[in-house]
């Protein structure tokens, strides 16, 4: 009604039915669009204006569509608004901007992800443009279980990810490839996929760029499935083998620890990587003449063979 003159943000807390809220045109202090309650205010030519998003409701579901004028969004403006599935915001908005598909909400220069609605459960990708990700950006997400990052993606903090016990395949960029327990639990991670031309390397080999121990794959769960883009022209997995892919001499990076029982190494394989055979389930290996490179620790931590 038009004599509320304050509103606690807490006040629509626990409504989960609650759809909308509306206000009495004649309030001085608040307003409503598209059914989530506003700050009300006036621009120089004293026409209202809705800069100040307070709250959406619990139980919207779908769709919210934003103010064009929005400014600012309260901290606890979409808290628990776990059935909300896409933003919308008009392009005349000078400060945000919505992703037709995916419906994110993205400042308007598209490099910094703001948020993801609670009730989104697509693939996760990323704009183009994109650099960043706000540390609260998928707060309440519950419902996520594939992220694609980007290569261009470099600003991440690293407590954006955890938590999300769901998240159970992602196909980093290099960076978090490379520093995969700074961003994500590991026994979460069930599948990585490579995708187009990253180069994974110290990653399969289990060491860092200085060779120092680093071996997430031995560290993720024994299920753990490696997915190769068919436009990687680095790599290629062959029944939870990873070998290198059109290259003049051939090697093998890795063996998955689902691979059990006797393996034969194909006769055209020349280089067995470091840390290959890690730590992985087979009972015996037969090496062809054709391997002439063994390198460092390569059948390290095999308690199965005989």
């Amino acid at each position: 009604p038009s004599s509320v003159s304050s509103i606690d943000q807490t006040a629509f807390d626990l409504m989960t039915s609650l759809e909308n809220i509306y206000v009495s045109s004649l309030n001085d202090n608040y307003c409503d669009y598209q059914g989530s309650l506003y700050l009300k205010e006036k621009d120089d030519n004293d026409n209202e204006i809705m800069r100040n998003l307070l709250r959406v409701p619990e139980g919207k579901t779908g769709t919210v569509e934003f103010s064009k004028d929005l400014v600012t969004i309260d901290k606890h403006a979409l808290y628990k608004c776990s059935k909300i599935e896409k933003y919308q915001i008009s392009e005349d908005s000078l400060n945000y901007y919505t992703s037709p598909t995916l419906g994110y909400l993205y400042n308007k220069s598209i490099d910094t992800l703001l948020s993801v609605p609670q009730g989104n459960s697509n693939t996760v990708r990323f704009e183009a443009t994109t650099t960043k990700i706000d540390k609260d950006a998928f707060v309440d997400c519950d419902k996520i279980s594939y992220v694609i990052f980007t290569e261009n993606i470099t600003d991440i903090d690293p407590e954006t990810f955890k938590g999300m016990a769901n998240i159970d395949t992602i196909s980093p960029n290099s960076m978090i490839l490379n520093d995969l327990d700074t961003y994500f639990e590991l026994n979460n991670i069930h599948t990585i996929s490579l995708q187009d031309d990253l180069d994974a390397t110290y990653f399969l080999a289990g060491i860092d760029k200085e060779g120092t121990p680093k071996d997430y794959i031995d560290a993720l769960p024994d299920d753990l499935s490696i997915a190769i883009s068919s436009n990687n022209q680095r790599y290629t997995n062959i029944d939870g083998v990873i070998y290198s892919k059109d290259s003049p001499l051939k090697a093998i990076y890795r063996v998955l620890k689902s691979v059990q029982g006797d393996f034969v190494i194909p006769n055209d394989v020349n280089i067995i990587s470091v840390n290959a055979f890690k730590n992985n389930q087979l009972t015996s290996v037969y090496i062809p003449d054709s391997v002439d490179y063994i390198k460092a620790n390569a059948f390290t931590s095999n308690r199965n063979f005989s």
